[in-house]
């Protein structure tokens, strides 16, 4: 069995350059994946450990961050956070031209292209971890996990939900049908299931001081689970122990996928809207005549024919003939 190359932060990590420490906070130190798996992103402090204490600082001493960082190690955007917004440092994820990050009792949304920050969505306890799944973007509090299109939560569970993964595991169910989460005071790892209607509670399991989770659904339909401690990183098949893959004295505060450029692996990732091989959808390339869509705006000759393919648009020099015989037609009888 293979897993996906996977980034891991923990209380000890230093993100150099920037200098992106966290303050021992289990509630920090979330990553969040883009939605199209190119950037990973990550809120913390700019400020070494060394030279100061960010756990007993301001804004104005020690600036809150949120760092990108693509699929080459490269650093994308890198975004500081003052005045109305200077409290968020638990997670941040990027999708297009628009940064998430979570913090406090707020989600903040900022437009890379304008500068602009505003609140898009408030709870009364603090956002935690932020992520997408099927290009929707959840965020978990203390209590809950809740959709931010629409604010609707999808379970109201625990006494300190830290970390969530969201799973489409049976074509029983259209969508996501599997949302696990991580109870770091009740020691749990809690499992729920969509009936096609609501979420259920669906079982749980002991785990000793949970701080993040990542799950992964193999070829063959298992579900795979690691779960970040104080302590190291175990591996559940889904609620069952599996063993402990990491045991470190240091604090897995978030795991995530690597950052990948999908839009040139050689694979068909129908998970970022791919129709066929690396283009089509909303971020890779659009496709050649011969390859497969789904709707005009995945082909580079924006037409795509009845059989889902690519192709060239020949209603106009069709037009254009018909109207050249008339003119030779009305020409002869003249």
């Amino acid at each position: 069995m293979s897993l996906p190359e996977l980034t891991i932060t923990s209380r000890s990590n230093e993100l150099y350059p920037f200098k992106c420490t966290l303050s021992g906070s289990i509630k920090e130190g979330k990553l969040g994946i883009s939605s199209d798996r190119s950037t990973i992103g990550l809120a913390c402090y700019d400020s070494a450990l060394v030279d100061s204490d960010p756990s007993v600082t301001t804004a104005a001493d020690v600036h809150r961050v949120s760092v990108f960082i693509d699929y080459t190690g490269n650093i994308t955007n890198y975004i500081v956070w003052t005045d109305t917004f200077s409290s968020v440092v638990s997670g941040a994820v990027l999708s297009g031209n628009e940064t998430w990050t979570s913090g406090s009792t707020s989600v903040v949304k900022k437009s890379l292209e304008t500068g602009l920050a505003e609140v898009a969505a408030t709870f009364t306890e603090e956002s935690i971890s932020l992520k997408f799944f099927q290009d929707e973007l959840f965020v978990n509090t203390p209590t809950s996990v809740t959709q931010v299109s629409n604010l609707q939560a999808l379970i109201t569970s625990g006494h300190l939900l830290l970390d969530f993964v969201i799973l489409d595991t049976t074509n029983n169910v259209v969508g996501l049908d599997t949302l696990y989460a991580i109870d770091f005071i009740d020691n749990k790892l809690l499992k729920f299931a969509y009936s096609g209607v609501s979420w259920s509670a669906a079982g749980f399991a002991d785990v000793t001081e949970p701080l993040s989770i990542f799950g992964h659904v193999t070829g063959n339909g298992s579900i795979i689970l690691l779960v970040g401690t104080k302590s190291g990183i175990w591996k559940f098949n889904d609620l069952t122990f599996d063993s402990i893959l990491v045991a470190e004295s240091a604090w897995f505060l978030g795991i995530s996928l690597a950052p990948t450029n999908l839009c040139s692996d050689g694979l068909l990732s129908t998970s970022i809207g791919e129709t066929d091989i690396d283009c089509g959808g909303s971020f890779c390339a659009k496709c050649s005549n011969g390859q497969s869509c789904a709707n005009k705006f995945d082909c580079s000759q924006n037409y795509c024919a009845g059989n889902n393919t690519c192709g060239t648009l020949l209603f106009k020099p069709i037009i254009s003939l018909v109207y050249h015989l008339i003119s030779i037609f009305s020409n002869a009888l003249s």
